[in-house]
């Protein structure tokens, strides 16, 4: 299982919360399944806004009926697959886990926790979202966290999903992958001959880039590691390097960030014509030398 589906709309709660953090820091949120947050590869990772993570809250858990909202433990899998990718890729940033799932819940009830994980990580002040869930409808009060989000100058790494399908064309759209703003990379999987998943979905003007996202080694809940595929895992690769080009090159504007990642895509035949930059993540953490303006 990749992606988590969901439909319709629902309205969403204010949330309160921000933190300060220091220009150098790299915030990275996390909405999905939870985490495990005993596993080794966690250790000083995990934040609560400006505070270290401890045992009894290591995040926020908005799914529906949620046991205890400060330990958004993940009896599934997928949340502590994608968080142990982004450990290990970007070993330097902090991260915030934020439950939004629930297997009993409706489509609905997840789509309401999904939204109120992203309006709290937009008024945290994050500096990235990851965020792998998604489905076929679009929401109004999604959108205008999007928005907002784009205002704020936080980038909204998503995933294409896994439909097989050109997201490009009228009523094969994914959400929120085929949402307009400018501050959204939308990423599809490849293998390890930089073949699409034929799961993947696609779309020129829809996806920005593919990522690796066929058996994926990471960390699993009960200190297990195992292998899973998808759009999402392929996401979580994006977020790690967009995390590291942040540091690196002392910015966070997307139209930077973008430029960067499209400069350094391996231009692959199979990939051509399938996303924006035509092109695969550079598995080398390298950058071609760019001009910018103010």
């Amino acid at each position: 299982m990749d992606y988590l589906k969901y439909s319709s709309i629902s309205l969403f709660i204010l949330i309160l919360c921000s933190f300060s953090a220091n220009a150098g820091e790299i915030n990275i949120a996390i909405i999905d399944t939870g985490i495990d947050p005993h596993n080794s590869a966690f250790k000083n990772r995990l934040y609560v806004g400006n505070n270290k993570a401890t045992s009894d809250h290591y995040g926020v858990d908005f799914s529906k009926n949620a046991f205890d909202k400060n330990s958004p433990y993940d009896e599934h899998g997928h949340g502590t697959h994608i968080a142990g990718i982004i450990a290990e890729l970007a070993p330097k940033a902090k991260l915030h886990i934020f439950k939004y799932y629930n297997p009993q819940a409706s489509g609905e009830e997840n789509l309401q926790s999904t939204i109120d994980a992203l309006e709290y990580a937009i008024n945290l002040g994050v500096d990235i979202i990851n965020y792998s869930s998604g489905g076929p409808e679009p929401s109004i009060k999604e959108e205008r966290l999007f928005n907002l989000a784009e205002k704020k100058g936080i980038i909204i790494v998503s995933a294409a999903g896994n439909e097989g399908e050109n997201i490009d064309v009228q009523g094969r759209e994914f959400f929120p992958a085929s949402y307009r703003n400018k501050n959204i990379i939308t990423v599809g999987a490849h293998n390890d001959k930089y073949e699409p998943l034929k799961s993947s979905n696609y779309g020129h003007a829809s996806v920005d880039i593919f990522a690796p996202g066929k058996r994926i080694l990471s960390t699993l809940p009960n200190n297990r590691r195992g292998y899973l595929s998808g759009t999402s895992q392929a996401t979580a690769f994006v977020s790690a390097r967009v995390s590291n080009l942040m540091k690196k090159i002392n910015s966070k504007n997307s139209a930077k960030i973008k430029k960067y990642l499209f400069s350094n895509s391996l231009k692959q035949k199979n990939i051509k014509g399938l996303c924006l930059s035509n092109g695969a993540l550079n598995p080398v953490n390298v950058m071609t030398p760019l001009a910018f303006g103010n």
